[in-house]
Parts: C-alpha cells; sequence; structure tokens
C-alpha cells in the first residue's frame, strides 16, 4: 500500500508545474494576450475606418437622393402642368360637342313639333271628315229606318184589316 501512495505522489508531483515554468507559461499569455489586443484594436480602427466610409457614403447616397428627388418633384410638376393643359384642351372639344348635340337636339325638337302640329292638323281634318261621313251614314241609315217603319206600320195596318175581315166572315 505504501508504494501505491507513494507513485500515486510521484504521479501527482508530476504533474505539478513548477513556478519557472508557471512563470514562463504567464509571460507567454501575457505576450499572446498583448498580441490579441493589438490585433482587436487594429480591427477596430479598421472598423471604424469602415464605419467611417459607410457614413460617407450615406451622407453621399442622400445627398443624391436629395438630388434625384429634386428632378423627380421638377419632372412632376412639369408633368401635371402637361396633364392639366391637356385635360382643359379636351373640356374645351367636349363642350363644343356637347353645344353641338344641344343644338341638334334643339333642331329636333323644333323640327318634331312641327310634324306633330301638322300630325294633328291632319288627324283634326280626318277626324272631321269621318264625323262627316258618320253623320251622312247615320241620316240616311235613319231615313231607311225611318221609310221601313213607315212600311212596316202599312203592313200592320193591312194585316189587321185583312185579320178583321176574315174574322168578320
Amino acid at each position: 500500500m505504501e508504494k501505491e501512495l507513494k507513485d500515486y505522489l510521484e504521479q501527482s508531483f508530476e504533474k505539478l508545474v513548477t513556478k519557472e515554468e508557471l512563470k514562463k507559461e504567464l509571460n507567454d499569455l501575457r505576450v499572446e494576450l498583448r498580441n490579441e489586443t493589438s490585433s482587436l484594436r487594429g480591427e477596430i480602427v479598421d472598423l471604424r475606418n469602415e464605419t467611417s466610409n459607410l457614413r460617407n457614403e450615406v451622407n453621399d447616397l442622400r445627398v443624391e437622393l436629395r438630388s434625384e428627388t429634386s428632378s423627380l418633384r421638377g419632372e412632376m410638376k412639369e408633368l401635371e402642368s402637361r396633364v392639366i393643359h391637356q385635360f382643359h384642351i379636351t373640356a374645351e372639344a367636349l363642350r363644343d360637342d356637347i353645344k353641338q348635340v344641344a343644338e341638334g337636339v334643339m333642331n329636333l325638337n323644333e323640327k318634331f313639333g312641327r310634324e306633330m302640329s301638322r300630325l294633328r292638323e291632319e288627324m283634326n281634318y280626318s277626324h272631321e271628315e269621318l264625323k262627316a261621313m258618320i253623320k251622312f251614314s247615320y241620316s240616311e241609315l235613319d231615313r231607311r229606318l225611318t221609310a221601313l217603319e213607315v212600311e212596316f206600320e202599312k203592313l200592320k195596318q193591312r194585316v189587321e184589316k185583312i185579320e178583321t175581315k176574315s174574322s168578320h166572315t
């Protein structure tokens, strides 16, 4: 057991580092840390430069965008004035067309009125003629009917005479 303990302790001590080794390792770590820090500082400087470049590019883009926006506003105002001008031309043409249509409608109304008056006159004349013909026809029918009634009365009287003679005999 003693031997085992001794072996164990020797192995454990072998794993332990000496003070000089520790100092050496610590110096190595410091150098490495300084190198890393220096490298990071370089990267930070590079990032700052890139950020500065990006800011400059963004500012350039803003200036360009303002310029383009101003240009587009000018083009839009020009387009707006052309559209308004074209609208006025079209509206004036439409007014002229509407006036022509209105004049045509007025002419048609006048013509229609004249035709209606002429048609009414013709209808009144035809109506008066028809009334005269009907009146003539009725008077002719009345005359014929009166003649038939007279003839009927004569026949009736003759029949009565014949019947009275025949009943007396």
